[in-house]
C-alpha cells in the first residue's frame, strides 16, 4: 500500500541540488515560437507566457529575467497517492 503519512514521506526524501541556475522570464507567444530554448516549465497566461529556463539559455537569447535560483530535485523512497 502506498505511504500516505507526510512525516514519513518527508523523512525519506533524498534531495539533490542542481548546479545550474534557473530563472523566471516571460515572452509573448510570438517571441516564444522564435526562441531557440527548451523551457523546464511554462505557464500560458493572458498577458504572456511565463517560463522557467536555465539562466545560460535565457542569457544566450537575451531574455530579461526575474527571480533566479537553483533547482532542488527531491525523490522519496516511499510512494504516495495523496
Amino acid at each position: 500500500m502506498p505511504e500516505k503519512n507526510l512525516e514519513t514521506l518527508l523523512s525519506s526524501m533524498n534531495p539533490h541540488l542542481h548546479s545550474n541556475e534557473f530563472v523566471f522570464c516571460s515572452a509573448s507567444e510570438h517571441e516564444l515560437r522564435s526562441l531557440d530554448i527548451t523551457p523546464l516549465c511554462l505557464f500560458r497566461e493572458d498577458e504572456a507566457v511565463s517560463l522557467i529556463v536555465e539562466k545560460c539559455a535565457a542569457d544566450r537569447v537575451s531574455l530579461s529575467t526575474r527571480a533566479c535560483g537553483h533547482l532542488l530535485h527531491a525523490r522519496s523512497t516511499q510512494t504516495s497517492r495523496l
